[in-house]
Formats: C-alpha cells, structure tokens, sequence
C-alpha cells in the first residue's frame, strides 16, 4: 500500500501519468502478467509511436522511468470490508506506452552509453580545446614577451651605441683641444727659449766686447770728406749740387719806370689797406738770373 502523499502526486493527463510535474514510463513484467493477444499493428504507426518513447526514456533519470506493477497496482488492490480484493488493473491496455522488453532495455542503455559518451567525448573535445586556447593564449603572451624584450633590447643596445658614440666624438674633441693647447704652449716655450737665447747672445756680446775695448787699437781719425766737417760751425759756404748763384749786377732800371713810379705814390690815398694789397696783388716776375 502506498502511503496517501504518494498516491496524491501521481496524476494522469492525457493518457500520460505524471508524478507530480515529471512525466513517467510504465513498466509492466510480461512474464508475470500476459496482456491479451491484440492483433499487430501497422509497422508505420507503430514506428511512429516508438520515437516519442525513446526520447521520454533518454530524457529523464533511469531510476523514475523504472516502476513495477505491483507498487502502482497497490492502491486499486486495497482489502475492503465488504467483498473479496477486485483483481488489479491492466495498466497496459490503459497506457500509451508499449511494455519494456529486454532488447528494448538493451537499446536504452546502449543509447544512454553512447549519449553519455558522447557528452563526455564532447567534454574532453571542449576541454582539449580549452587546454589547447590556453596553450595558445600562453604561447602568444611569451612570444609578446619576447618580441618585448627584444625591442626593449635592442633599444638598449641602440641607447649605448650612441652614448659609446657621443663618448668617443667628446673624447676626440677633448684630445684636439688638448693637442691644440699643446702646441701653443710649446710655441710659447721656443719664442722664450729664442728670446733667452738672444739676450744670452747679447750679454755674451757685451761680455766680450767690455773685455776687448781694453785691448783695442785707437783709431786714426779720417779727414772729413766735406769743408763743414773739417771746419765745424764756422765754415764758409760752399755750393752743393743743383744750386746757382745769385748774380752780382742786377739790371738797369729803366726812367719810365721811374716815372710811373712817381705818378702812382702821387695817386695813393690813405684809404689804401696794405694788407688787402698783399692779398690780392701778383708779385712781378723777372727773367732768371743766372751768373
């Protein structure tokens, strides 16, 4: 007898029993229970039958599909007070389900394995597939990685390569400036040597010439190639080269002359500036006058 909760939940829509909101496969023992012989029928509705079946029975868990007759049969058996036990009702003329064989068990348990390694081969499918975007994703970050530190490596290189350069242009500027200071210096120290040497020369000269003079010779004096340096301030004139002489009888003044030098002293006023005579007049001119 099934307690009166667990009678309550099963129902029945539709020609399907429902156990609560799950829908369930009745199973019945054809060994115990013989159903009468109904005529077969056609292979086509039968084959039409069979598919909804079979994805009920691979939709739901083995151990709700799996009942057995005479715990759903135990409520219609109940003992009554009145008369003998009614005898059980076939389920299976009622159901529209057809009954379970073992081939049919096979089936469903042949479907169920080859379903549930097909999930599995799809897990491990998904799984390689995981571990194989993983690896890839990985891979990829080392070789970021690697391109990174590469660049970052080869910058480095760069970075030192130019500061090697500057180092090198600096130190080759620093060597000019040195050898160029160098060799002003080293003009410096010849124009001193040389500058030293003569005054060493200088001194030696006078050395020698303060120890000769006492030893030199008076010389005879050598008679003076003109008459001013053989008579000194007193010499008289003597003519030198391009001079001329003046004449010794100058030329007769002529009476007209004369003459009109007299009308002119008469003509003179007192109004008469010297001075702006000298500026103005021509001085005569006279022939040369050579001896």
């Amino acid at each position: 007898m099934c307690p009166r909760k667990e009678q309550d939940s099963w129902s029945e829509a539709g020609g399907i029993l429902f156990k609560g909101k799950v829908p369930m496969v009745v199973l019945q023992d054809i060994l115990a229970v013989r159903p009468p012989q109904i005529k077969s029928l056609p292979a086509t509705p039968q084959g039409k039958n069979m598919t909804p079946e079979s994805e009920v029975l691979e939709s739901f868990p083995e151990e709700d599909s799996v009942l057995s007759h005479s715990s759903l049969s135990s409520p219609s058996s109940t003992s009554s007070p009145e008369g003998p036990p009614a005898p059980p009702k076939q389920h299976s003329s009622t159901s529209p389900f057809p009954t379970s064989t073992p081939l049919r068990r096979d089936q469903e348990r042949l479907g169920k394995q080859l379903k549930l390694r097909a999930e599995r081969e799809e897990k491990e499918k998904l799984k390689e597939e995981a571990k194989r975007a993983k690896e890839e994703a990985k891979k990829k970050k080392e070789e970021e990685k690697e391109l990174k530190e590469k660049e970052r490596r080869e910058k480095r290189e760069k970075d030192e390569k130019e500061k090697a350069e500057k180092q090198r242009l600096k130190e080759e500027r620093r060597k000019e400036r040195q050898e160029a200071l160098e060799a002003k210096l080293e003009e410096k120290r010849k124009k001193e040597e040389e500058k030293r040497l003569r005054e060493e020369e200088k001194r030696i000269k006078a050395e020698k010439a303060e120890i000769t003079r006492f030893f030199q010779k008076p010389k005879t004096p050598q008679a003076p190639k003109t008459l001013a340096g053989s008579c000194g301030k007193f010499a008289p004139f003597e003519i030198k080269e391009h001079m001329v002489l003046a004449p010794r009888r100058r030329t007769a003044f002529h009476p007209d002359l004369c003459s009109q030098l007299d009308q002119l002293l008469q003509q003179q006023s007192g109004e008469f500036s010297f001075l702006k005579d000298l500026k103005g007049r021509q001085p005569l001119r006279s022939g040369p006058t050579h001896v």
